[in-house]
């Protein structure tokens, strides 16, 4: 096989916008069929035409990574449509703001089911047709937040930092079975989710003077770095947590 994800079969969840939507970009260039999910239908929609327009090819799943049944159920349906499965994105995710004492105990929860319970359901789901098949591997969208403190990101920075448990955790247990389990850990970028943020002048000025690259990071910059990941140039590349985030944890 070519070092790229070339005629693999993939699942990216949270690819309706932002860094979901720049890694199935990044894959559907390098030749991999997607299933693209999210919650949200029309932002699907978006990232089905977008992947189009590159040459590629993804179908659309609506899907809560919080729904046992409904994860079960798309991952089937996945491998029924394209007969194999070779790797899964857990992006899907929430974030909060908020100071540690004023955080309530549902936004915990909620944040930790979306998070954590979204990639245990759907890894548990996935890695069972890819020990049927031909191994497969498993990328985690974490955060550099899982392993720097910024205030009011307490309960988004426990997820994340469970996912890394997780990440290293099945990386060790899955080897044998040839599932490789790697995590990717952004720091900021220009993504929907920081536009609010980088419109204002004095915020898009604090943000950047932390980030000794002295910008943001740019999308596709997730991109290849999931590409390289999910690629047969990685195949001896399991248990690592890639940090993409112009040095800002590095200060």
């Amino acid at each position: 096989m070519t070092a790229e994800p070339a005629s693999k079969v993939g699942i990216v969840t949270g690819a309706s916008r932002g860094l979901g939507r720049a890694i199935a970009l990044a894959l559907a260039d390098a030749g991999a069929r997607l299933a693209v999910c999210a919650r949200s239908p029309d932002g699907l929609q978006q990232t089905a035409a977008a992947v189009a327009a590159a040459g590629g090819r993804a179908a659309t799943f609506a899907l809560d990574v919080t729904d046992e049944q409904a994860v079960e159920r798309t991952v089937g349906q996945v491998v029924e449509r394209f007969g194999r499965l070779d790797f899964l994105v857990n992006n899907a995710g929430a974030i909060v703001e908020r100071p540690f004492s004023e955080l309530s105990a549902h936004e915990w929860r909620r944040l930790f089911a979306v998070n954590v319970d979204g990639a245990f359901l759907c890894s548990r789901a996935a890695v069972r047709h890819m020990e049927a098949d031909r191994g497969g591997a498993l990328l985690n969208v974490a955060s550099v937040f899982a392993t720097t403190g910024v205030p009011g990101f307490s309960a988004y920075a426990a997820t994340k930092a469970a996912l890394l448990g997780l990440t290293t955790t099945l990386a060790v247990e899955l080897a044998p079975r040839n599932v490789r389990v790697n995590a990717l850990l952004p720091g900021h970028f220009a993504t929907d989710m920081t536009s609010q943020a980088l419109a204002d002048d004095v915020t898009r000025g604090r943000m950047v003077r932390a980030i000794p690259a002295g910008r943001v990071g740019q999308p596709d910059e997730v991109g290849a770095i999931a590409r390289f990941l999910l690629s047969d140039a990685a195949t001896f590349v399991t248990g690592a947590s890639i940090v993409v985030d112009g040095g800002f944890s590095s200060r």
